[in-house]
């Protein structure tokens, strides 16, 4: 599996293969000093004043290892594939399922790569009363390019052949992308908005409390994200 080996020099070369704009210095930022303290900041000011506590146990999912996690945490854990070296006082636990209870969920940049966001969200629900989640903006704007049967069996095409696939990668959402070739995001199965994410909120029974911010990018570019923090409603006796 690709993901055991996360952002390791086997990941960026296959991915680089296929997707240009993916370098060697976006891949190898994701160890920068300053860049991971941008990332923590970017939570810790969305999550404070909105949590139920400030001495939390917090579990951090796919959350590399675990440098994300911000301090007011009195025991922290992670569930990672890609068994990197954890930061002092992390955990790691295998599998989800193997996750004690804990009073926070944080699940950045997970969600897009799940193929079904309600039953993923619900299961998370019962470890967790809240779960912080931060996804990529914006859902792509289905025009007549991208409805074109010949555009898409032309991309099919491509598809086989890394050369003329690469031609037209870059990011779908998120960060700027004029393109209006026919959608390309091959880890991203899900896209969301403002709107969505509320229908998601509904569809598991929480609140959320939702907001666009621009995040500083590995490679220095800016993105936009929607940080999110959902409380599961307390079930009516």
């Amino acid at each position: 599996m690709i993901y055991g080996k996360y952002r390791s020099d086997e990941y960026f070369k296959v991915r680089n293969r296929w997707e240009p704009w993916y370098s060697n210095a976006y891949n190898a930022n994701h160890e920068s000093k300053d860049w991971v303290e941008s990332r923590k900041l970017v939570i810790e000011d969305f999550i404070y004043g909105l949590l139920q506590s400030d001495n939390l146990r917090i579990a951090d999912i796919g959350g590399d290892k675990g440098q994300f996690i911000p301090d007011i945490a009195s025991f922290k854990y992670i569930v990672e594939l890609s068994n990197k070296v954890l930061d002092p006082g992390v955990v790691r636990v295998d599998a989800l399922s193997e996750l004690p209870e804990v009073d926070l969920i944080i699940y950045a940049h997970v969600l897009e790569h799940v193929s079904d966001p309600i039953g993923e969200v619900l299961t998370l629900f019962t470890k967790a009363k809240q779960i912080y989640i931060e996804v990529p903006w914006g859902v792509p704007k289905l025009d007549r390019k991208r409805k074109s049967l010949l555009r898409f069996c032309i991309m099919l095409f491509r598809s086989f052949f890394p050369g003329l696939w690469r031609i037209k990668t870059s990011p779908a959402t998120g960060r700027q992308n004029p393109s209006l070739h026919v959608l390309q995001q091959s880890e991203h199965l899900t896209f969301f908005s403002e709107t969505s994410i509320s229908v998601l909120a509904k569809l598991v029974g929480a609140e959320v409390v939702v907001k666009r911010t621009e995040i500083m990018t590995p490679d220095h570019s800016i993105g936009s994200v929607l940080q999110c923090l959902f409380t599961i409603r307390p079930k009516i006796q």
